[in-house]
């Protein structure tokens, strides 16, 4: 067992994510809010001897010892009475005592918070409605004339939060990522022009949603399924091994059955294709808020460059707050709007699409360095079940 999936790690890990305003930067980076040089923990679980990379005050050093908590040589800042330091994973300190290493390196940098970060931090310990949040957040950055407007971007979606399981424990037809597809006999395993499988990456199953958490225009029953060459991974590498030239249409095939009440079967993944581990899926509705002033339901009105700048800090400030409950997971969405790593994609606002699903990195599957996979969708056919003409982009970190 990797000191990464040890349950040592899995409880630090959780820990850190449960702190006001904390996030997951990368794979292992937890910081607060923008994460901007706001790190107070870092997991090192490759090295020979995994540790952890925190700040410490110096009487703490001092109290746990050199053997126990060590100066760091990698990450070196100008600082006043603590330092960056390590301690092993496999080392000495019990799990209360690294809990509160990282309490004490959180609230080392919560010192340091200009005043707008703490009002965004005590916004999100309030435990608000969704509603409540924005309101409080409109009249923070002065947007109380605009405050209908921005109501009315909101939008449904769906959080997927994911734990990693075995087939054996999943039910036949049950919401997936990663592993391998349940699928109909009038559904066969799709090929790329090349002849090589394309690679699975998820399988949802409306019926798994609650009725009072269906997505408007989206199915109630059937799977959907998702196929495509962005999961070609080579073994211990992150970004897919594409095929040569321009995306076309058969880079990515999305396939629904809309009758899965009998005949399904497990559809092992062929020899050709690599397939990720397997994960079960649980959906929480989220209210969603554009990511980008460039979206389809923004529509003509013109936001100038401070405006903007406000509507972001709302934005991020907003979507931290409503899914600190959850521990902010990985972005797996269904519905609302994309978190764009990159760029906006100007094909969604040209031909007015709406995000069907994002597929985000984490620690089965990753898209280059903390990336995502996007499908769009045009609202027309998302209500006709039609999802031949969907729109992919890979955006890598």
């Amino acid at each position: 067992m990797t000191a990464d999936s040890g349950p040592l790690v899995k409880t630090l890990r959780q820990h850190c994510l449960s702190m006001p305003g904390g996030k997951l930067d990368g794979l292992g980076d937890y910081s607060v809010l923008d994460g901007d040089l706001k790190t107070y923990a870092l997991f090192e679980v490759n090295e020979s001897s995994p540790f952890l990379l925190f700040r410490c005050r110096d009487s703490v050093r001092n109290k746990l010892g050199a053997k126990a908590v060590r100066v760091s040589k990698r990450m070196k800042w100008d600082t006043e009475g603590w330092n960056w330091c390590e301690t092993d994973l496999d080392g000495p300190l019990p799990l209360e005592t690294l809990r509160s290493l990282i309490d004490d390196s959180y609230q080392l940098l919560i010192e340091e918070l200009d005043d707008d970060d703490r009002f965004e931090i005590e916004l999100i310990t309030r435990g608000l409605s969704p509603e409540g949040t924005l309101a409080e957040l409109i009249k923070f950055h002065k947007f109380t004339k605009r405050r209908q407007e921005i109501e009315s971007l909101l939008r449904p979606s769906l959080r997927l939060t994911t734990r990693d399981t075995k087939h054996s424990k999943l039910k036949l037809g049950q919401s997936r990522i990663g592993g391998f597809p349940d699928l109909p006999e009038n559904i066969t395993w799709p090929i790329h022009r090349n002849g090589k499988p394309l690679a699975f990456l998820a399988q949802i199953n409306f019926s798994d949603i609650p009725p009072a958490n269906r997505l408007p225009d989206f199915p109630s029953q059937g799977i959907l399924y998702f196929f495509s060459v962005y999961g070609w991974m080579e073994e211990d590498e992150v970004d897919p091994d594409l095929p040569s030239g321009k995306a076309t249409p058969d880079w990515t095939q999305i396939l629904y059955s809309p009758d899965v009440s009998s005949g399904l079967k497990p559809a092992k993944p062929p020899a050709e294709v690599n397939s990720f581990p397997v994960a079960s899926v649980e959906f929480h509705p989220l209210l969603s808020l554009p990511t980008d002033t460039r979206e389809p339901v923004f529509g003509e009105q013109k936001w100038s460059g401070d405006a903007k700048e406000k509507y972001y800090s709302l934005q991020d400030t907003f979507s931290a707050a409503i899914t600190q409950k959850l521990g902010n997971p990985p972005k797996h969405q269904l519905g609302g709007f994309a978190d764009y790593e990159q760029q906006f994609v100007k094909a969604v606002a040209q031909e007015k699409l709406q995000l069907l699903f994002q597929l985000a990195s984490d620690f089965n599957m990753s898209w280059g360095d903390d990336g995502y996979l996007y499908f769009w969708i045009k609202p027309e056919d998302l209500r006709r079940c039609d999802f031949s003409q969907v729109l992919v982009d890979y955006q890598c970190g």
